[in-house]
């Protein structure tokens, strides 16, 4: 995985409320996920669950797209992993994202190790 040869990939699962934003660009709208494994753990992986509407709930629920993502960032100071996530927004506004992520450390604290 990664380069990491397996070593200490630790896996997570999380839920964050988000706000639904436009991309003018792609012209899609879409969530930004972030994680904070920490500054010395790199991502790996991050996998969506799905999404819950959390207004409009009485109408088309919101669907994450599938390859649909952009926007990779990586903040070393606060170690902070973010993504945008493409979304078929359904009615919604605002949604819970459930998802899992697979962090390992860096290459460099393997090296030091």
């Amino acid at each position: 995985m990664s380069g990491n040869g397996g070593h200490d990939v630790t896996y997570e699962a999380s839920t964050l409320p988000a706000w639904l934003r436009w991309d003018v660009a792609r012209r899609s709208f879409y969530v930004r996920v972030s994680v904070q494994p920490g500054p010395d753990r790199q991502v790996l992986a991050l996998a969506i669950d799905g999404l819950t509407a959390l207004d409009g709930e009485d109408g088309a629920p919101p669907v994450a797209l599938d390859g649909a993502r952009w926007g990779e960032t990586w903040e070393p100071r606060s170690g902070t992993y973010s993504i945008n996530v493409g979304v078929l927004p359904g009615d919604a506004s605002c949604v819970r994202v459930g998802f899992r992520f697979a962090h390992a450390p860096r290459a460099r604290v393997l090296a030091a190790g």
